[in-house]
């Protein structure tokens, strides 16, 4: 484990100017077989001139962030990163977890988690479990994945989940490229023609695309190789609490020339 905390630090300290990990932010990690394991709320601030860390995990049951205790919990950073190490000890084992942190933008931090557990009675008996993942940023929203859509003009993208909070909406895209040719994708710019906007049925109201996250905007455009996934993200305005039926449309339909990608009828659940 040394030698792991020895490599980060060295890595952090040849960013120079770089991002302080700061604010709140959440996101699930994967395993090996890009099976979620966990669910976690990490807030990073500062008090007394220290970089401290709160960690919080996801309970289904209650569908509410639970803080545990912890017999030792430590977090140390430097620039852009951070480590943050949990001892725990209990009757017949101990464990212990590191999250290693890395800004990457406003949008994401990556998270690389080691788990290792061993077994008090039984010295060759450790078990080690590793795990990855992106953490976004927290708005403390709603967040809606099991979505029911009417109807769409493409079936090679998805929605996968909605967020809706007080001061943005966040929905999350997934492109699934099938065929064995690169294909290029991006955005119109937020005031374009083209640009995406949320509407009601009665299409009384506008809300506009505000930013995006890993996909780019007129006239870069963002690789995605063949036969892959390639998730994005989406800003909206916020949301009303009683919209609750809406469709995502890329620019006036009157206008479109039948490439867009239209979601009609969206049903948050």
């Amino acid at each position: 484990m040394k030698v792991i905390l020895s490599i980060f630090l060295i890595t952090s300290s040849s960013i120079v100017g770089a991002q302080m990990l700061t604010g709140i932010w959440h996101g699930k990690i994967y395993d090996n077989n890009n099976e979620p394991t966990t669910y976690v709320n990490v807030s990073f601030n500062e008090s007394e001139d220290q970089q401290i860390a709160h960690i919080r995990y996801f309970d289904k049951s209650s569908q509410e962030w639970l803080e545990q205790k912890h017999d030792k919990i430590n977090y140390i950073s430097l620039n852009s990163l951070g480590i943050l190490s949990i001892l725990d000890a209990k009757e017949k084992s101990t464990e212990s977890k590191i999250y290693l942190f890395s800004f990457i933008d406003a949008k994401r931090v990556a998270v690389e988690w080691i788990s290792q557990i061993k077994d008090l009675n039984d010295s060759d008996n450790l078990l080690i479990k590793k795990g990855f993942g992106y953490l976004e940023p927290f708005y403390n929203g709603k967040i809606y994945e099991n979505l029911s859509i009417g109807g769409t003009s493409t079936n090679r993208v998805s929605i996968d989940k909605v967020e809706i909070a007080k001061e943005v909406t966040v929905v999350t895209f997934s492109y699934h490229n099938t065929s064995f040719d690169q294909v290029l994708m991006r955005l119109s710019k937020p005031g374009e023609v083209g640009a995406y906007y949320i509407t009601p049925a009665d299409r009384s109201k506008k809300y506009y695309i505000t930013d995006k996250d890993n996909i780019a905007f007129e006239p870069d455009n963002t690789l995605v190789r063949p036969n892959s996934y390639h998730t994005f993200k989406i800003y909206f305005e916020p949301l009303p609490e009683t919209l609750t039926s809406f469709s995502i449309l890329e620019g006036n339909p009157e206008t479109q020339t039948g490439k867009e990608w239209n979601f009609y009828d969206i049903q948050l659940k």
